[in-house]
C-alpha cells in the first residue's frame, strides 16, 4: 500500500541534528520497502527557519511505485551542513 504522509508545522524553525548510537542521520522520512507496492507519502515542512546539521528529509521507494513529493514552505531560511533532501526511486 501507500505510505502516509508527514506534515510539520512550526510558527519558527524545524531544527534536524545528529545522529543515533548506531552513528544513523536523524531523518523525516516516507519510505515504500524493498517489498512493497505503492507510492512514498508527501512530506510537508512549513516554518520561518529549516536547520539540518547531519539529517535529512528522505522520500522514497526500494519496490514499485512512486516516490512521494517533498514540500517546503521557509520563509526565511534554510541551513544544511553534512545533510540531505532526496527524493527517488530505486
Amino acid at each position: 500500500g501507500n505510505g502516509g504522509s508527514i506534515t510539520l508545522n512550526a510558527g519558527n524553525s524545524i531544527r534536524l541534528s545528529g545522529t543515533n548510537e548506531s552513528n544513523q542521520n536523524a531523518v523525516i522520512f516516507s519510505i515504500i520497502s524493498n517489498t512493497g507496492i505503492g507510492r512514498a507519502g508527501d512530506l510537508r515542512l512549513s516554518a520561518k527557519k529549516l536547520s539540518l546539521n547531519n539529517a535529512g528529509i528522505l522520500n522514497s521507494t526500494l519496490g514499485i511505485g512512486d516516490a512521494g513529493n517533498i514540500f517546503l514552505q521557509v520563509s526565511e531560511d534554510i541551513s544544511m551542513s553534512g545533510s540531505f533532501i532526496d527524493s527517488s526511486v530505486f
